[in-house]
């Protein structure tokens, strides 16, 4: 676990003491040119590495995008899904809640990664939120709907699917969390999927 995370501090505004909680242990590397290293894992275990940095973004080579998520914890009644890793700690950090885990899939999802969207979000416990919490942009759309179309293939009819868009012409929880100025809660009423 990184002791310091200038990017994500200095640069991105996330707290330290949010990296280095007990929700995202081991979730953050650093490596030795300052990079932000966010391990996405698969069924199998690790797939492969997000590297961010300012004005940076990659994947490692040989790697495949899955899924980068924070730890499941006793008590979870909460998932929010991101666009990016930054997305959702930002939302993590602008929005506290014990209850509630993490996911990013890194961009557009492929095959894999809908299969895995479904099977995090099939982990819920009993009467559980999933919430989107993607850019408000054309490509958060589609991942809200891919997001949908994945909590009502679990067949789980308790779970409520909640939508969350940044506010005015905030693109994504990054900036509202640099520059709050709140959120944008569902576009219509709550939803129950079975």
């Amino acid at each position: 676990m990184p002791t310091r995370t200038p990017y994500l501090e200095n640069e991105r505004g996330i707290p330290g003491t949010l990296l280095r909680s007990r929700r995202f242990a081991g979730r953050i590397r650093i490596d030795d040119r300052g990079n932000a290293i966010f391990p996405h894992f698969d069924a199998d275990g690790l797939s492969g590495v997000e590297i961010k940095n300012q004005g940076f973004t990659g994947f490692s080579t040989g790697g495949t995008r899955a899924l980068w998520t924070s730890h499941i914890q006793d008590g979870d009644n909460r998932i929010v899904f991101a666009e990016s890793a930054i997305d959702a700690l930002s939302h993590a950090a602008s929005f506290p809640d014990q209850e509630t885990r993490y996911a990013s899939i890194s961009g557009e999802p492929n095959l894999k990664q809908r299969e895995l969207i479904r099977s995090e979000v099939a982990k819920m416990g009993p009467a559980g939120a999933v919430i989107a919490a993607f850019d408000a942009d054309d490509c958060g759309r589609e991942l809200t709907e891919v997001l949908r179309a994945a909590v009502a293939l679990t067949g789980r009819s308790d779970l409520r699917f909640e939508i969350q868009t940044p506010e005015g012409r905030l693109k994504d929880f990054n900036d509202v969390l640099r520059q709050p100025r709140g959120v944008a809660a569902d576009h219509g009423p709550k939803q129950s999927l079975g």
